[in-house]
């Protein structure tokens, strides 16, 4: 069955452990609402809402975390096993760089500009990586997971696809709302110790 992901929104503090993170933050980061519905979507929010200069880690521009140089790979996954997981690559192509010079404000990836996506409606339409918000959109065809989920819900953000230089990750435990066979909803997750490898 495919599926519609409405995935996270994170904060740069860490709302369960009622702790600030460091001022620049990547890999495991904390979570504050992922949904999960079936056949239409899969979208992910990351918002820092931390005291400056608590902000998310930004790939550096020109090096091999540079995802308009390498491209990237968002991993969606029921570590429980019994939703499944997917895995959708985001080619170079699609990535650009925000601000002068390009990439110190961030980085966004669009399908229709990846010159490696069939159809852009089925994929993911935007990537936006910024240090106050990180967003995927993911639609229809590139997201085949089934709810409900047996474990936590996993979402790793990778650059590049297969071998991070950069990685954000994110576990959905925390407060579950609603895991049926329509719809997994979960709330206000800490940060995960680490990353788990996702491929």
């Amino acid at each position: 069955m495919r599926t519609k992901i409405v995935l996270l929104v994170v904060t740069g503090l860490g709302l369960a452990m009622g702790t600030a993170l460091a001022a620049s933050q990547s890999g495991p980061l904390p979570g504050k609402i992922h949904v999960v519905k079936s056949l239409k979507l899969a979208k992910m929010v990351a918002k820092s809402k931390a005291i400056d200069p608590d902000v998310f880690a930004l790939p550096a521009a020109g090096t091999g975390e540079d995802p308009t140089l390498v491209g990237a790979r968002v991993v969606f996954a029921d570590l429980g096993l019994a939703g499944g997981s997917v895995a959708i690559d985001l080619d170079a192509s699609g990535w650009s760089g925000l601000g002068n010079p390009p990439g110190s404000k961030g980085y966004k990836y669009k399908s229709k500009d990846d010159v490696l996506v069939v159809d852009p409606k089925q994929a993911c339409t935007v990537v936006l990586i910024k240090e106050k918000v990180i967003k995927a959109v993911c639609k229809k065809g590139s997201v085949l997971l089934t709810t409900p989920y047996a474990g936590p819900a996993a979402v790793n953000l990778g650059i590049p696809a297969g071998s991070a230089a950069i990685e954000y990750c994110w576990e959905f435990g925390g407060e579950t709302k609603k895991n049926t066979d329509k719809l997994l909803k979960r709330k206000d997750a800490p940060a995960p110790a680490s990353c788990v490898p996702l491929s």
